[in-house]
């Protein structure tokens, strides 16, 4: 009877925070606080105690599905029924993309400094009268506190995060002795759970309270820094100082930085910081729900949206009440607000995923404590659940045994798998079996004689990206003019996958080709290994290259180290595959290079490369870099020619439509310019440098009384485009075309332009084939070339050279677009006497004819 009524049941199932509430309310001092398994537990010496039960009633550790976190105030057995309902259940009034202003807050902040600024600005206009604030540099024996400060100053110093369980006692303490003052609390979701259980107890009004709440996901006990310490320190060192996340090296998300007492200094990589919550966590944050701290009046965490990272660090804020709204209001003139929807944060942070997990174990834990367990693992649910979290706490006792060795060898092992350093990696030996059965169908081929095929297939062309769109109509078209008896098939997996409706409204075919389905075309015992996402498809797939004519490749891009090995692998395993049907291969102009692939898959991309690439019938390469990173490679089959989408003066809609789509597109205001943005643009200046390039952009061109049109050429450039359009009020020439355009309607509201800003390659494509000059904000070799070849250089700009200095790029964009007003009309003139140029020179649809028929009579 006597452990029911106090928190030992707490310790029993190892549920403590280490909060040391309870040591602070026990009125007879009957407990304290030691070090056990790598944080602070209480022990209570029963001579003292009187069973008052204070202790159990505020353990918040036992608490962990109050009705304030599930939203519902139904007994725990029932919550089964209602698990979805929990998942969404949130309260908040607004949510934001925020960073401060002052940028030496940003600097030495872990994301956008939104708390260390607004405790500043509140003490400094005395709103407040202290904060308790974290001051931690490593662990000397005693567990961390927050301190209470007062002058903003020193509010500063102790930005930063601390992934350690810290005491509340100081809080406790200080605001009982001072209740009529104001304070401001900072602290995860379990900290201020523990709180308003005491201030609860105490009948203590928090109205003069305010609570400025952390994301959390997973706070580590003590023996971290001792695992720390000895794998990077030196034998004889004791660590002097650790900040578990700093910018100082590479940025935002930051890494760990460790100093000795020999003077040295480590930075570790903060993929070794994620990877030790595997097994230094607290085993009460597994049935955590709260990872957004319902608690508080706002909420703060860093900002993983895709769109909005940025290398200085931003904050993801969400505003819970009144007092934390009006607060913000307020001070808003410290700050970057920028307004975002609450799911996007959460999708960021894989929040509902991760709470499903939390959630699962909490009712086996709240069934554990009521006797229920096996009535609950009868569902197969939580019998699957049941067996993670055994292997989850499994790891966590390593950390808590201070199991250290262990640890370093899973998380190396951990490592090297995921860096694709070993060949048993399971990616690296893809590349090595693909590598295997490249060199089968090279010993096995034999040259058949065989008849002209009724199909021609393409391959790289999609119906997503509009200039990969405006490839795939280019080539249709052309192949329809030329040879009306072919049928076109588009292999596209991705297009695949669309509705019956949309894919009937097309002349061609679409059929699926991933990686899978080739590689069990290739050879058929990889069908033992390599699971087919199509499998239905593969006899229609495996007829249609039986009777192809050729390959016709346009991927643009894709042979390259650029996008990872893998997209280079798939491209080569193509060409494989077109062998072994004997189908002529045709690459029609691409970029290509560099090659400078990962060091354990790049022997197997070069032996495929140098055995398949000369079995093409020809290949054409865009631009001259590319030609010499082919003839590296000593090819004899290389011809360089102009992107195919300038080669067409004009398309038959009958040859890509089954019937042509109404001749729809949006009238433009004069003067118009149109913008088209580029998401790889934004993925290397970040989210801060981009949306300003784009802001000082649009004011420029409306200061001179353009009509701003932005217009997306890809459906990943969507949401950038949005947000571009809404930095702007409704009273502004600003307006985002939005409809599905397809490239022809594109190409006619291009053409309404005085000029364009764009980035996306064949967004400039289309420009020029218009006769309308362009400023081009570009990131690859392929746009030098391409501006090179209308004589339109001097309006280039290779974002890649500004990173350092966004300012520079900003003076240099805006230096363009004034030459580009005043040149506009002779720039026109030139890019309209080059278009002539090019319409003279050899189309490479004719040297896909003459392969055809030497083919066909072969």
């Amino acid at each position: 009877m006597k452990k029911r009524a106090t928190i030992d049941t707490t310790c029993l199932h190892n549920l403590c925070t280490s909060c040391g509430t309870c040591e602070m309310l026990c009125p007879v001092k009957a407990i304290s606080m030691s070090f056990r398994n790598g944080q602070f537990i209480p022990s209570i010496d029963y001579t003292q105690c009187t069973l008052c039960g204070i202790c159990a009633g505020i353990c918040q550790g036992l608490d962990f599905l109050s009705p304030d976190l599930t939203g519902t105030d139904t007994p725990m057995p029932h919550y089964t029924d209602q698990i979805e309902s929990i998942i969404r259940h949130d309260a908040y009034i607004a949510a934001y993309n925020a960073w401060t202003k002052d940028m030496e807050i940003r600097k030495h902040s872990v994301s956008g400094g939104m708390v260390t600024t607004l405790i500043y600005q509140l003490l400094a206009h005395q709103e407040y009268t202290e904060a308790f604030v974290l001051q931690f540099d490593t662990f000397s024996g005693t567990q961390a506190q927050f301190q209470p400060v007062t002058d903003p100053a020193q509010a500063m110093t102790s930005a930063g995060s601390h992934y350690i369980p810290v005491s509340l006692a100081n809080i406790v303490s200080t605001i009982r002795s001072h209740p009529g003052r104001k304070y401001i609390l900072v602290g995860t979701s379990c900290q201020f759970a523990a709180l308003r259980k005491v201030f609860a107890h105490l009948r203590y009004d928090t109205g003069s309270l305010l609570f400025l709440g952390l994301f959390c996901h997973q706070t580590l006990n003590y023996n971290v820094l001792s695992a720390l310490t000895k794998w990077y320190g030196k034998r004889s060192d004791s660590l002097q100082k650790i900040q578990f996340r700093s910018k100082e090296k590479g940025g935002w998300p930051g890494d760990i930085k460790l100093t000795f007492s020999s003077g040295k200094t480590v930075f570790v990589d903060e993929d070794i910081r994620l990877k030790s919550k595997k097994y230094f966590a607290l085993n009460r944050c597994l049935f955590c729900i709260d990872k957004f701290n319902l608690h508080a009046d706002i909420s703060f965490g860093d900002c993983y949206i895709p769109e909005d990272k940025d290398p200085l660090g931003k904050s993801n804020i969400i505003v819970r009440t009144e007092k934390g709204r009006d607060i913000l209001a307020r001070h808003s003139q410290y700050f970057h607000l920028e307004p975002v929807d609450i799911e996007a944060i959460k999708k960021s942070q894989d929040y509902y995923k991760e709470k499903t997990e939390r959630l699962e174990y909490a009712l086996l834990m709240g069934a554990a404590l009521n006797g229920q367990l096996a009535e609950l693992q009868k569902l197969q649910r939580f019998k699957n659940a049941a067996k993670k979290l055994s292997r989850r706490q499994r790891f966590l006792k390593w950390g808590a045994d201070n199991r250290l060795n262990r640890i370093y060898t899973s998380i190396r092992l951990s490592r090297l798998k995921e860096n694709a350093t070993i060949i048993w990696h399971k990616q690296t030996f893809t590349f090595y079996w693909a590598l295997l059965t490249g060199l089968w169908c090279w010993i096995r081929y034999r040259h058949r004689p065989r008849s002209s095929g009724h199909y021609v297939l393409i391959n790289g062309g999609e119906l997503f990206n509009k200039g990969a769109q405006a490839m795939t109509f280019t080539v249709i078209d052309a192949i329809r003019k030329r040879h009306p008896d072919k049928q076109c098939v588009l292999l596209s997996f991705r297009d695949y996958e669309r509705s019956d409706t949309e894919k009937e409204q097309f002349t061609f075919d679409i059929v699926p080709l991933d990686f899978n389905l080739k590689m069990c075309m290739a050879m058929p015992l990889n069908r033992l290994f390599f699971a087919r996402r199509f499998k239905k498809a593969e006899k229609s797939v495996m007829s249609i290259m039986k009777n192809a004519s050729c390959v016709i490749d346009i991927s643009g891009f894709a042979l390259s180290s650029q996008f990872g090995d893998s997209k280079a692998l798939g491209y080569l395993m193509t060409l494989i595959l077109a062998r072994k049907y004997h189908i002529p291969y045709i690459l029609l102009p691409q970029s290509f290079g560099p090659l400078s692939f990962s060091t354990s898959r790049k022997p197997a991309i070069k032996i495929l490369s140098r055995l398949y690439l000369p079995t093409a019938h020809t290949i054409y390469a865009r631009e001259e870099e590319s030609l010499r990173t082919l003839h590296s490679l000593n090819l004899k089959n290389v011809s360089k020619s102009p992107d195919i989408v300038l080669m067409n003066e004009h398309y038959d809609l009958t040859n890509i439509y089954t019937h042509s789509p109404a001749d729809q597109f949006d009238k433009l205001e004069r003067p118009a310019v149109c913008i088209i943005p580029n998401m790889n643009v934004f993925n290397h200046l970040g989210s801060t440098a981009f949306y300003e390039m784009y802001k000082k952009i649009i004011e420029r061109l409306i200061e001179k009384e353009f009509h701003v049109y932005i217009v997306s050429h890809a459906e990943d450039d969507q949401y950038i485009c949005r947000k571009i359009a809404a930095m702007f009020d409704a009273s502004v020439a600003v307006a985002c075309l939005s409809d599905n355009y397809n490239p022809l309607q594109l190409e006619q509201i291009i053409r309404q332009s005085r000029f364009v800003v764009a980035s996306r390659y064949h967004g400039i494509v289309h420009a020029y084939k218009n006769g309308i000059p362009a400023v081009v904000i570009g990131w690859a070799v392929k746009y030098d070339e391409l501006l090179g070849s209308f004589g339109q250089n001097q309006y280039g700009i290779d974002c890649r050279a500004c990173l350092s200095s966004p300012d520079t790029l900003f003076n240099k964009v805006l230096s363009c677009i004034e030459d580009m007003i005043k040149n506009c009309s002779q720039e026109r003139k030139t890019i309209k006497d080059k278009m002539t140029e090019l319409l003279t020179l050899p189309s490479p649809f004719d040297e896909i004819s003459r392969a055809i028929e030497v083919y066909s009579k072969s």
